[in-house]
């Protein structure tokens, strides 16, 4: 039970990342701030989900594609993810440049040539779901959590600064969402359960605030 209660995150993941984006079109607010922020952001999270093919495989013994695909596809969703709360965030507060979808298709690109070409380790092959177990991956770790953390700085000076609700919120929600996806690499017991709660409580409070501003 603990190793199935350990990938509950990515499910938690795959399924709660799409309910902001239903939001928006049931408030009509697809072209609102958010609408142009989410999206992108939460599909690119949502392709965190994909780790649990190996419990999968494991299970069923049905190989559906070879382990160092995942591991690129996971690096690039946990990266590509973190670079892209970063951008919302500066989004969301007056960095309404005119080249905003240059520097998202950069950011993405980097990550997912980052996430091809830095070499996989033979034990990662073997166990798909540790994702950060060579000298590579602690790096791309320590970019996530760099961009993590300056996402949640960014949020709360602006929310500091602007005192709203809606701001409020959307940062207690960002917050929420950051830790629970941080927390979701970790597939120990109690992790994975505080991992989901977090996760869907982020979601749950910027499904409420969706669309609220424009």
């Amino acid at each position: 039970i603990d190793d199935v209660v350990s990938y509950l995150p990515q499910f938690v993941i795959l399924l709660s990342s799409i309910i902001p984006q239903i939001a928006l079109r049931v408030k009509r607010r697809l072209h609102s701030q958010d609408g142009e922020i989410y999206p992108l952001l939460f599909t690119i999270i949502a392709i965190q989900a994909t780790l649990v093919i190996p419990k999968y495989t494991e299970v069923t013994g049905i190989f559906i594609v070879d382990s160092s695909i995942l591991v690129s596809i996971g690096r690039f969703s946990l990266l590509g993810s973190a670079a892209l709360f970063l951008i919302s965030a500066l989004r969301y507060y007056g960095f309404n440049s005119s080249k905003i979808d240059i520097y998202t298709s950069a950011v993405l690109a980097a990550s997912l040539l980052i996430s091809l070409f830095a070499p996989i380790s033979s034990t990662k092959k073997e166990n798909a779901m540790n994702v950060f177990n060579s000298q590579y991956d602690a790096y791309i770790q320590m970019a996530t959590i760099l961009l993590y953390v300056t996402t949640i700085i960014t949020l709360l000076v602006f929310a500091i600064k602007d005192k709203s609700p809606i701001n409020t919120r959307r940062f207690i929600g960002f917050t929420l969402i950051i830790v629970g996806l941080h927390l979701s690499t970790s597939y120990e017991f109690i992790t994975a359960i505080i991992s989901s709660v977090l996760y869907l409580t982020g979601i749950i409070i910027l499904t409420f605030n969706t669309g609220e501003s424009f």
